[in-house]
């Protein structure tokens, strides 16, 4: 199987695009019954966040990668 995002990141060891975290250290609850985990809950890129723990497994991962990080507005 061809997959350009899996051979992108073992190319480059990082994502194309920054996933997006929900900054949760003050413990936010919104209507719903999915607990959020903190600090930081994951809200998108979860394929790509799986993609560069396996190249952490690898060592073929960057140390660093850029994050887009929203906050609950109150």
């Amino acid at each position: 199987m061809d997959d350009w995002l899996a051979r992108y990141m073992l190319q480059e060891g990082t994502w194309n695009t920054p996933i997006v975290l929900l900054d949760n250290q003050g413990q936010h609850e919104f209507l719903t019954e999915v607990l959020l985990k903190q600090p930081y809950h994951l809200l998108e890129g979860h394929r790509r966040l799986s993609f560069l723990n396996g190249l952490r497994h690898l060592k073929k991962a960057r140390p660093h990668h850029q994050v887009w990080l929203t906050k609950k507005h109150t």
